[in-house]
């Protein structure tokens, strides 16, 4: 790959020596020549946790079979936590059985008497 964008989530106690360790597995698997990018956050929802989201681009020759089922020392394989979710239909999400309440268009407020004075000078004048 010739570019590579790298997000690391993990909680507070995700260190620098283990953001390290990532980004050399992921830049050892794109090349030396490879521009890669990459950031980190901080979720304390995870803590014992690390997620890696990995994005690459221009690959100048397709991969070999064995090559790309292989994955780097160290690096467990992607799995599927469940079933995906659904999408959110157009008009939202509605919980099962209850119904979307529709609220009238709101009518414009009515026209306020305006002084004069209100008004511009020269949009007065045009109106004249």
């Amino acid at each position: 790959a010739t570019g590579v964008l790298i997000n690391i989530t993990g909680g507070e106690d995700l260190t620098l020596g283990e953001v390290t360790q990532i980004s050399d597995v992921v830049k050892d698997a794109a090349g030396e020549e490879a521009e890669i990018i990459f950031g980190t956050v901080n979720d304390p929802a995870m803590h014992g946790e690390i997620r890696v989201t990995v994005i690459a681009t221009g690959f100048d020759r397709p991969a070999a079979g064995a090559e790309a089922s292989r994955a780097a020392p160290g690096v467990l394989p992607f799995r599927e936590r469940g079933p995906r979710p659904a999408p959110v239909p157009p008009g939202g999400y509605v919980k099962p059985g209850e119904q979307t309440v529709r609220r009238p268009a709101a009518s414009p407020p009515p026209p306020a008497e305006l002084n004069e004075l209100e008004i511009p000078t020269f949009i007065r004048r045009q109106m004249d």
